[in-house]
């Protein structure tokens, strides 16, 4: 499935080991509105929402962002939406 694909490449940026992936964790600086981003949109407090606006695709503030997906927990929701992604394609 394509978005499944997408999904993952975007996960894959932001959380894997650029040794073994091969993805350099690029789409926070360059303010790619990812799966990721919409996930902690849609999840972000107020504060932390109108914190991530501002600073989203500053290079200085890519810890601060990797963060907040921790906070929000992020990929418990991803390795859930792969899931049931995945069993759908079997159906």
């Amino acid at each position: 499935c394509g978005s499944l694909s997408q999904v993952q490449d975007d996960y894959l940026d932001c959380f894997s080991d650029p040794k073994i992936s091969g993805k350099i964790g690029s789409d926070i600086q360059e303010k790619k509105c990812c799966w990721l981003f919409v996930q902690a949109v849609r999840r972000a407090s107020r504060e932390d929402l109108a914190q991530l606006l501002r600073v989203y695709g500053q290079p200085e503030y890519v810890d601060w962002v990797k963060d907040l997906y921790r906070r929000l927990d992020l990929t418990s929701l991803y390795f859930q939406y792969e899931e049931e992604t995945l069993a759908k394609l079997r159906r």
